[in-house]
């Protein structure tokens, strides 16, 4: 996309459409994802959220005293789709059908199994086998699941990138064919998302809310709000400032009990906008987290010869269940413009 005029948000937009059928358990048009956007001409950092969101009929303690969260009923109202829209507008150049040809040409014509999606289809081989929707993507013709190096096609999801290829985001949130399929599957496999959900459903814009940090080397850290952890890298960072030392063991000590506390930092985050009973404990860690006084605090509880056992000492809270699928991805212009991405479909 870059050799062809492109921007680097257009180079983003085609990887991330691309990924969605090569790393299907990781992201995809289900899912919904965080940008950070830099214009090297006039410096302007902005950034993007475009997650998911739970849909109107949802109900805070709907999944209480149930151990089993999967299915069309914890589904999300998507946002990956609106935020590949919504950031062609304002960064695309080339046409945004362009972006969806080559992996529109892969569903058509296969791709091969890599070895990372091969082993996520094994270690979810029970559910796959128990949902046809699922059974007819990630087994072959006699049942048994692909593996490493098989050829596989997407010949429906081919259609559908074809549809919204033509016809924009609104074919999914506004009205067209495919939003009205999605919901109408969802919905009779006992999802609750519906049609005004997809309507009502908005990406954010944060040209001066994102995150910034002073790091070790004189580098400047922009990075993402509430609600992804973009804190917590930076807090991270923070920690890690002037730790550096030639003896390996004990640096790699720092790195991993700075890790340990920021991550049990991360479980007393959330989202504010829609979690207004835990606003005060989010609002005082993400303060925290990008002080640089309590990064000097936190320094001083890691040690260079002992490791804790318990996990409040690093600060953490488990009583979040935390979420896996995600891939990241990061785009450099020759004209210096950039961008990253974190994409996720979570469980």
């Amino acid at each position: 996309m870059l050799n062809d005029g492109g921007s680097a948000v257009d180079a983003a937009i085609a990887t991330l459409i691309c990924e969605g059928i090569i790393l299907p358990h990781s992201m995809g048009i289900g899912g919904g994802f965080f940008a950070t956007i830099y214009t090297k001409s006039t410096r302007k950092i902005e950034t993007l959220v475009a997650r998911e969101m739970a849909p109107s009929r949802s109900r805070k303690d709907m999944f209480v005293g149930e151990q089993n969260i999967q299915g069309a009923r914890a589904g999300a109202v998507p946002g990956e789709i609106l935020g590949y829209w919504e950031m062609h507008k304002k960064y695309g150049r080339l046409p945004w059908k362009v972006l969806f040809q080559p992996t529109i040409k892969l569903c058509k014509e296969g791709h091969w199994v890599s070895k990372y999606l091969a082993a996520a289809i094994q270690s979810k081989l029970t559910e796959i086998r128990n949902e046809p929707s699922l059974s007819e993507i990630f087994l072959k013709e006699d049942g048994t699941p692909f593996v490493e190096g098989d050829y596989m096609k997407r010949t429906q999801l081919g259609i559908t990138l074809g549809k919204i290829a033509d016809n924009g985001a609104g074919e999914l949130y506004d009205g067209g064919e495919v939003g009205k399929l999605f919901i109408e599957d969802i919905q009779k496999l006992g999802g609750i998302i519906t049609e005004d959900d997809l309507k009502n459903y908005k990406v954010r814009w944060e040209d001066t809310n994102h995150i910034i940090a002073n790091v070790t080397g004189g580098y400047t850290l922009y990075t993402t709000p509430l609600p992804s952890s973009g804190a917590v890298l930076a807090f991270m960072l923070n920690v890690l400032t002037d730790s550096h030392t030639d003896n390996e063991e004990i640096y790699w000590q720092r790195v991993v009990e700075t890790f340990k506390h920021a991550y049990g930092q991360r479980t007393n985050l959330g989202d504010m906008e829609n979690e207004p009973d835990l606003k005060q404990t989010i609002e005082e860690t993400f303060s925290n987290l990008i002080s640089q006084e309590f990064a000097d605090h936190i320094r001083t509880l890691i040690f260079d010869n002992k490791t804790f056992n318990y996990y409040e000492y690093y600060g953490a809270n488990f009583t979040h269940v935390e979420d896996h699928g995600t891939a990241n991805m990061a785009v450099l212009a020759a004209n210096g413009d950039a961008i990253t991405v974190t994409s996720t479909i979570n469980n």
